[in-house]
């Protein structure tokens, strides 16, 4: 039993051919059977593509009268026609009314570049004396420090978070007696450095107890 589809043969081909068919029988006159036949077969797959049903055989022979003829009931000397499945693709994410959208993008900071970062305080070649060991930090940043970004200080070759890492000005403490060198680095939500800054020298020295 052919699908649904093949009742709209005859109305397919009255729009090609300009004539009508019965239901189940498809004539062509013997002159124009070879053109009308090849039309009639370009008509029967695009039905077939554009109706998705079971896979149907059609048959196909020609009467003593030069007669050709189309049915779904097989005939003597009929020679076979088989029509595919039509193919169906999934639609995509426009034409479905359920899908589902993609995972957001995050919003990426914007670019800043920034012209200076210096230590303020304290300078290259500064002394400090009885001081307990504390040391005023500032720093000069311009522009000022972008969402995201941070200060990282670095004390001696180590890396250090008592200065916090967006505070413009804070306070060392507990430095012995010596020579210390710090500088800062302006760095993104990734760590990557983006300016540092020139290294200043500083010294502790403490007064010497008295016996």
């Amino acid at each position: 039993m052919l699908c649904s589809w093949l009742s709209s043969i005859p109305l397919a081909l009255n729009a090609v051919e300009g004539y009508s068919v019965p239901m189940k029988t498809l004539p062509v006159t013997a002159k124009q059977g070879r053109t009308r036949g090849l039309r009639i077969i370009g008509v029967l797959a695009c039905l077939a593509v554009a109706w998705a049903c079971p896979a149907a055989t059609l048959y196909k022979w020609v009467d003593e009268n030069g007669v050709t003829h189309y049915s779904d009931q097989p005939h003597d000397g009929a020679e076979k026609i088989q029509v595919a499945n039509a193919q169906t693709y999934p639609s995509g994410n426009a034409a479905s009314g359920n899908a589902k959208p993609g995972p957001a993008t995050p919003a990426r900071a914007p670019a800043v570049k920034y012209r200076r970062v210096a230590i303020s305080s304290p300078l290259d070649g500064d002394v400090f004396v009885n001081t307990g060991g504390r040391v005023p930090v500032a720093i000069d940043l311009d522009p000022g420090l972008a969402p995201g970004h941070q200060l990282w200080f670095t004390l001696d070759g180590q890396r250090i978070d008592s200065l916090g890492s967006s505070a413009m000005a804070g306070t060392l403490s507990d430095l012995e007696r010596g020579s210390h060198t710090l500088f800062v680095q302006v760095v993104d939500a990734s760590g990557t450095a983006l300016l540092s800054s020139d290294p200043v020298t500083f010294t502790i020295r403490q007064p010497i107890a008295k016996r």
